[in-house]
């Protein structure tokens, strides 16, 4: 039987059981089989709990392979079979994999999950910084901010110079051909993303040839 002590009775637990069994009674195969599926391992017991007196943390017993898609699903139930100071490190898991890159496997859903949980979560007693004494001065600067108190930049403006240097600086050329074959180009990705309706970061991942192509839109040769 599975250890998950760390976790109370619930719906969630059974399907996390479920998914962990699952993935034990697979292997791995090389690249080159004409099976071989992609598979991340996953503790079954967290490492962030396993004591760091007993052996057995990497064990076969405590490990199962799990698709990208089945690993953010295990995360997902381990935030919601937990409590307490557990549960705000299972979401620190949970938005670490859902907010790392790997190639087109990236859950937006997922990762938005996640940061609104640990956001609504890491408050009060399980802040990082509950009970921790504040210096004179941090008092000060919050006090301040709470006052409107304007940074020492408010109201200051740029010169025209300053400003085309930060928008050379922050101008991505690209060069795309859309799905019907129309060749697109220019160098403000970000505002031509905005006029289409498509997604920035992933358009981005085709520009830089992380990705062959996003919606049919691919890099234009």
């Amino acid at each position: 039987m599975l250890n998950l002590s760390f976790a109370h009775e619930c719906e969630q637990k059974s399907a996390y059981l479920e998914l962990c069994v699952r993935g034990q009674s697979r292997r791995r195969l090389s690249r080159s089989h004409h099976d071989h599926v992609y598979y991340e391992s996953h503790h079954i017991f967290p490492k962030c709990l396993w004591p760091n007196e007993i052996d057995g943390r990497d064990d076969k017993t405590n490990l199962t392979l799990l698709t990208y898609d089945e690993h953010v699903e295990a995360h997902r139930l381990l935030v919601q079979m937990t409590n307490g100071l557990v549960k705000s490190k299972m979401l620190q898991a949970y938005h670490r994999l859902t907010h790392s890159v790997k190639g087109d496997k990236i859950d937006a859903a997922s990762r938005e999950e996640a940061a609104r949980w640990q956001s609504e979560h890491v408050r009060g007693e399980f802040s990082p910084s509950y009970g921790k004494p504040k210096s004179e001065a941090t008092k000060e600067k919050i006090r301040l901010k709470k006052l409107g108190q304007p940074g020492p930049r408010r109201g200051a403006k740029n010169s025209a110079d300053h400003i085309a240097k930060a928008a050379a600086a922050k101008s991505l050329p690209f060069k795309f051909v859309d799905p019907n074959g129309e060749i697109h180009e220019g160098v403000n990705l970000n505002v031509f993303c905005k006029e289409l309706g498509l997604n920035q970061s992933h358009m981005n991942r085709v520009r830089k040839g992380l990705a062959t192509h996003y919606k049919q839109w691919r890099v234009a040769t």
